[in-house]
């Protein structure tokens, strides 16, 4: 599992526009370090034994982000070239990253 720190709007902006041209999926993790359910979900991310990469944007570095998302910390968001799905908190620990 690679993390990948996004640190500003412009990087996530440039993320998904990489995404909305590829088949694959991206994944973005919207996480804050202060909340439980946040932490849950990355670290179950992190402990999956899988290729992907997966992004993780904190609150602070881009909060406009988070508010043209609507979510909420610890979600995870699936996106790819025709499909954008999101995951928010507890579910996103459920998920198998394939």
């Amino acid at each position: 599992m690679t993390l990948t720190k996004l640190r500003s709007d412009k990087a996530l902006n440039r993320v998904v526009r990489l995404a909305r041209k590829e088949k694959s999926f991206t994944y973005i993790l919207f996480h804050s370090p202060w909340d439980t359910t946040s932490q849950v979900a990355l670290d179950y991310i992190e402990s999956l034994d899988t290729n992907h990469e997966v992004f993780t944007l904190d609150y602070f570095d881009a909060p406009q982000s988070w508010g043209q998302f609507k979510v909420q910390p610890g979600t995870l968001v699936k996106l790819n070239e025709k499909k954008v799905v999101v995951y928010p908190g507890r579910q996103a620990i459920k998920l198998e990253l394939n």
